[in-house]
């Protein structure tokens, strides 16, 4: 297996997590949300539409399935620098909020617009780690001691 064939797996395995805990997060703000009396409804190509628990789900994982196919590209770059889609990610999770804080009740729009804040946050997250763990720089799982900091001392991984 070849360095870029590591990468990508760490990649999506790393993203796999960062999908369902996004997406459980989510879950649990909604629950919150709908225990607390708040009503999802939005309005859409023709009729108002009740948004469930399904399709917080749905589009969560959807959402974050895209932001790793991304990742993936890019690292499929001469380059890679995923650190390039952190930034991009943070913007689109605020701007992406805009449709949701415009609904009636400004607590059901609050809420769901901090569902994109999470699933932006996490994608950051997990790009972060991805770049940033030794396996990224060497292929190598971080299985023994690491040098770290400037005196170069080894420490547990």
């Amino acid at each position: 297996m070849n360095e870029h064939s590591i990468r990508v797996s760490r990649l999506v395995a790393v993203g796999a997590v960062g999908a369902i805990a996004a997406t459980a997060v989510n879950a649990v703000i909604y629950g919150v949300g709908r225990s607390a009396g708040l009503m999802y409804i939005v309005s859409g190509a023709g009729s108002p539409g009740r948004v469930r628990l399904v399709d917080v789900i749905t589009l969560s994982l959807i959402s974050f399935a895209v932001g790793i196919v991304a990742a993936v590209a890019a690292s499929r770059l001469r380059r890679p620098r995923l650190g390039l889609l952190q930034p991009l990610a943070a913007i689109l999770a605020v701007v992406s909020t805009a449709m949701d804080l415009s609904l009636q009740s400004a607590a059901s729009g609050a809420t769901l617009a901090s569902m994109h804040i999470v699933v932006g946050l996490v994608y950051v997250l997990t790009l972060r780690v991805v770049a940033t763990s030794p396996s990224a720089a060497t292929g190598e799982a971080a299985v023994g001691p690491v040098r770290a900091g400037v005196t170069g001392e080894y420490v547990a991984a």
